[in-house]
C-alpha cells in the first residue's frame, strides 16, 4: 500500500517519469554553457494520454542564446521540436517500467539553437518506490542518435543515465528532487560528462504546479547535454 500511494503522489504532482497522465507545461530556463555562451530557452511541454498505458508527448521551445565572444551577437528563436510516444510496459505497485521513442526534428534556425540533425531517442524508465523513506526512485536510461539532416553539423551519439529521488512533503503539498544524471558520448571515445539537479516544487491545488530547479554541471566539457550551471522555473496543469 505504501509503494502504491508513493506512485500515486508523485503522479499528481506530475513527478512520475513512468506515469500516463495529462498536462500542459511551461518552463523557462537559463543556462550558463560549459564553454562561451549562455542561453535562455522557454518550453511549451504538452502530454496527453491516448490509453490507459499510453501517453503522447510533444515539446517546443523558443530560444535565446549569446556566445559571449567579442565581435558575436546572440541570436533568437526556435529550437529543436521532439514528440515522442511512450508506454508503461510492466506495472506492479513496487515497480513500473515505461517505454517511449522519441523523435527530434532539427526546426531550429540558427546551429546555436538546435543541433541540426534529426536524432531518434529511445528510452526506459523504471519506478522503484522506497516505502521506508517515503522517496520515489525513478531511474532511467536514454539512447540518442543522429538519422541525417546538416552534413556539416557534427553526428549526435550519446547515452544519458538518470537517477532520480523524489520525496513528497507536508501532505503533498510540496515536493523534494535530487537527481545525478551521467552522460556518455560516444562520437568522443566515451567521453563522459555528469551533472547533478536539484528541484523544489509546490502544490496549488488541483491542478496548478510550480517548481525551481537548480543543477550545477561537475565535469564534461565538449559533452552533448553538460553545463556548469543551470536555473528552470515552471508550471504545470495536470488533467
Amino acid at each position: 500500500m505504501a509503494n502504491r500511494l508513493l506512485n500515486i503522489l508523485t503522479t499528481d504532482n506530475g513527478t512520475n517519469r513512468t506515469a500516463v497522465i495529462g498536462r500542459a507545461q511551461l518552463s523557462s530556463e537559463y543556462r550558463d554553457r560549459r564553454g562561451p555562451g549562455v542561453s535562455l530557452s522557454n518550453v511549451a511541454r504538452v502530454d496527453v494520454p491516448l490509453a490507459t498505458n499510453l501517453l503522447w508527448r510533444t515539446d517546443a521551445d523558443l530560444s535565446w542564446f549569446d556566445p559571449q565572444t567579442s565581435g558575436s551577437s546572440s541570436v533568437a528563436g526556435l529550437g529543436d521540436v521532439s514528440t515522442r510516444l511512450g508506454a508503461k510496459i510492466w506495472e506492479r505497485p513496487a515497480f513500473t517500467a515505461f517505454f517511449e521513442f522519441q523523435v527530434v526534428f532539427p526546426t531550429a534556425g540558427n546551429d546555436n539553437l538546435g543541433r541540426g540533425k534529426y536524432q531518434l531517442v529511445p528510452g526506459l524508465t523504471f519506478s522503484l518506490p522506497i516505502s521506508r523513506l517515503d522517496t520515489g526512485f525513478f531511474p532511467g536510461i536514454q539512447q540518442s542518435v543522429s538519422v541525417g539532416g546538416d552534413p556539416s553539423r557534427n553526428d549526435v551519439n550519446f547515452t544519458k543515465l538518470s537517477f532520480e529521488f523524489t520525496t513528497p512533503w507536508a501532505n503533498n503539498l510540496w515536493w523534494t528532487t535530487v537527481e545525478p544524471d551521467l552522460i556518455v558520448d560516444w562520437t568522443q571515445k566515451a567521453k563522459t560528462a555528469m551533472n547533478l539537479e536539484f528541484e523544489a516544487g509546490r502544490r496549488l491545488g488541483d491542478h496548478f504546479r510550480i517548481w525551481l530547479r537548480p543543477a550545477v554541471g561537475l565535469w564534461g566539457t565538449g559533452v552533448p547535454g553538460a553545463y556548469d550551471w543551470y536555473a528552470q522555473f515552471g508550471i504545470r496543469y495536470m488533467f
